[in-house]
């Protein structure tokens, strides 16, 4: 179970702080709230959910999704000839564990999220495909993807896998980025010399 070495916000502690403050309320099945508008989720409906029920469908999902990793792992080990989906599936699972993490832990702007709110932000998250920057700010997933990829493949075969996923390179300063910042007037002059 990888979620056991995470740290889970939602202790008894702190939903009593977020009773008293109004953020949620407290009925004979447990804490629940309601969801709220949020940038990535415009539903109408409003649905209560349970804290309880939240913190367990990210359980069952990171479970779900470590043994996904580990299969993919095993297959990746197996294989005497490479293939890149399978890369990339182990790249996404382990992107998708960290997204998964950092809901359980509490490491977001938005705090309260139903289930459906949670996956409606994962994939808006995963639409930007930002995934190796992520994995590498954040010294790699949990199944530490990116280190395994590393010792499995050769330096050059890694390489060449992982360039599609880097952010580009800064282009060198050209004629026309340099005009840009020259002061006013000082182009014309020197473009009539030139003549």
């Amino acid at each position: 179970m990888i979620h056991r070495s995470w740290s889970c916000k939602w202790n008894e502690l702190t939903c009593q702080r977020l009773v008293r403050w109004e953020a949620l309320e407290k009925d004979y099945k447990g804490f629940h709230a309601f969801e709220q508008r949020l940038p990535f989720f415009q539903e109408a409906r409003r649905q209560k959910f349970y804290i309880h029920e939240t913190v367990r469908h990210i359980e069952h999902r990171a479970s779900h999704l470590a043994r996904e990793g580990e299969k993919t792992k095993e297959l990746l080990r197996r294989q005497k000839t490479w293939h890149r989906h399978a890369a990339d599936r182990l790249l996404n699972i382990d992107y998708e564990l960290l997204l998964y993490k950092r809901l359980y832990e509490g490491d977001l702007p938005y705090v309260l999220m139903s289930p459906r709110q949670m996956e409606a932000w994962i994939r808006k998250e995963k639409e930007y495909n930002l995934q190796l920057v992520h994995l590498i700010e954040s010294g790699g997933g949990p199944l530490q993807s990116l280190y395994f990829l590393e010792q499995v493949l050769k330096p050059k075969l890694f390489k060449k896998w992982i360039k599609p996923y880097q952010l580009p390179q800064k282009k060198k300063a050209d004629k026309l980025d340099l005009l840009s910042v020259i002061p006013y007037g000082f182009a014309d002059k020197r473009d009539s010399r030139e003549l």
